[in-house]
């Protein structure tokens, strides 16, 4: 009786979730905004950006003074958001900013991007 129980369980469980569709979402990076860039004033100290924007997930090798802040929003195997903001620094002060690829205003814009998405 207690075999046959948990066989029904299994198929129904098997069952109800071969019916529903996934949607594998992928984030990577760092979410930044323009909020947070503007935050960042040129002659700023490495420690002070790093609080403010995170730690760098990528760090040029070659050039200790660039530090890259990419993000990008894959659902399905389908590229839906990226954006990159490029920071240089000289003498470990911040010298300037160069933005790619439309970065969302708020973290409230990025919050409904990603929440549209993943319905």
């Amino acid at each position: 009786m207690q075999t046959i129980l948990i066989t029904i369980t299994f198929i129904a469980l098997l069952a109800t979730t071969a019916c529903s569709p996934h949607k594998l979402t992928i984030q990577q990076g760092n979410p930044i905004t323009e909020d947070k860039l503007a935050m960042l004033k040129t002659g700023m100290e490495e420690a002070k950006v790093q609080f403010i924007l995170g730690t760098p997930p990528l760090r040029d090798s070659f050039n200790k003074d660039r530090w890259d802040y990419y993000y990008s929003l894959e659902v399905d195997g389908e590229e839906v958001t990226k954006y990159r903001a490029s920071l240089y620094f000289k003498m470990g002060k911040l010298e300037r900013i160069e933005k790619k690829d439309g970065i969302p205003g708020t973290e409230g814009d990025a919050q409904k991007t990603r929440a549209v998405l993943q319905e």
